[in-house]
C-alpha cells in the first residue's frame, strides 16, 4: 500500500471557488522565483494552478495518482489551448524521471504524503544545481483556523481534523515546522511567506461571494494583509534551494 494518498478518484470532491483564488494569487508571488526552463508539478487535482503557470515554462510534468484529475487536467488543458503539459499517472514515489528541471512545485499536496523525508530526498534527483522547490500548503494558523479552534470544531491549531483524514492528510503545517522539514532534507529555504489572510471557512468565503456580502476589493484586501501577517494566512508556503 502506498504512503501518500494523492486525492483518489473517490476523494476528489473538495473543491471551492476560493482554492482557485487562493491560486492565482499565490503565483504573483512565486512568479518573481520564476528562471523559465522545465517544472515538475506534483499533485495537479484539476490544474488551476498548473494552467496558471504552464506560460512561464518551456514544459510541465504534471504528476498524480488519481487518473480522473489527470483527465480533468488534460480536457482543461485542450479547451485553453495549452499544449506543454506532460501528462504522469503516477504515486509521488514511484515516480522515475530522466530528466532535470528548474523548478518542481507541491501545492496542498505535501500534506497528503506520510514519509516526506524519503520523497524529499528523491526530488533533489530531479533539481538542477540551481533549481528550486516550491512547497505550499494549508496554514494551521490561519485565522479561520483558531477560530474553529477557539469554537471547539477543530481540538487544536495543528490537529489533523476527521475530514481532512478522509481527504488524505497525514500533517498540518506551520512555517516553523515546514522549514524544520525542508532543511532536515538539506534544502536551504530562501523565502517563505502566507497568502490571503483567511478569516473565514473555504464555504463561507465561497457564500459571501456566491451573495455579493464581499466582493474582489474585498479579497485584494485580504491578500494584501495576509502579507503583513503571514502566520493568518489560509497557506503558507516556502521556496528552497539546493
Amino acid at each position: 500500500m502506498k504512503n501518500s494518498t494523492e486525492i483518489k478518484d473517490n476523494k476528489i470532491k473538495y473543491k471551492h471557488n476560493f482554492d482557485h483564488i487562493l491560486r492565482e494569487y499565490l503565483v504573483r508571488d512565486l512568479r518573481p522565483y520564476f528562471s523559465g526552463g522545465d517544472a515538475i508539478e506534483l499533485g495537479c487535482y484539476h490544474g488551476d494552478f498548473t494552467k496558471q503557470i504552464a506560460k512561464y515554462f518551456n514544459n510541465i510534468y504534471a504528476v498524480d495518482a488519481s487518473i480522473t484529475a489527470i483527465n480533468t487536467l488534460k480536457n482543461n488543458a485542450s479547451e485553453n489551448n495549452i499544449d506543454n503539459i506532460i501528462y504522469i499517472n503516477q504515486f509521488f514515489e514511484d515516480l522515475e524521471l530522466s530528466v532535470k528541471v528548474d523548478h518542481i512545485f507541491m501545492v496542498h499536496s505535501y500534506e497528503h504524503v506520510k514519509n516526506r523525508k524519503e520523497l524529499l530526498e528523491s526530488l533533489k534527483n530531479y533539481l538542477n544545481d540551481s533549481g528550486r522547490l516550491f512547497i505550499v500548503v494549508p496554514n494551521a494558523y490561519a485565522a479561520s483556523r483558531q477560530i474553529a479552534a477557539c469554537m471547539g470544531i477543530i481540538d487544536y491549531n495543528h490537529a489533523v481534523t476527521e475530514s481532512e483524514k478522509v481527504h488524505g492528510h497525514y500533517s498540518t503545517f506551520s512555517l516553523d515546522i515546514l522549514n524544520f522539514e525542508l532543511r532536515q532534507a538539506g534544502f536551504n529555504v530562501i523565502k517563505n511567506g502566507g497568502v490571503m489572510f483567511k478569516p473565514l471557512a473555504n464555504y463561507q468565503f465561497d457564500l459571501c461571494l456566491q451573495h455579493q456580502i464581499i466582493d474582489k476589493e474585498f479579497i485584494e484586501g485580504c491578500y494584501l494583509l495576509g502579507n503583513i501577517y503571514p502566520e493568518l494566512a489560509a497557506s503558507i508556503y516556502s521556496i528552497c534551494e539546493l
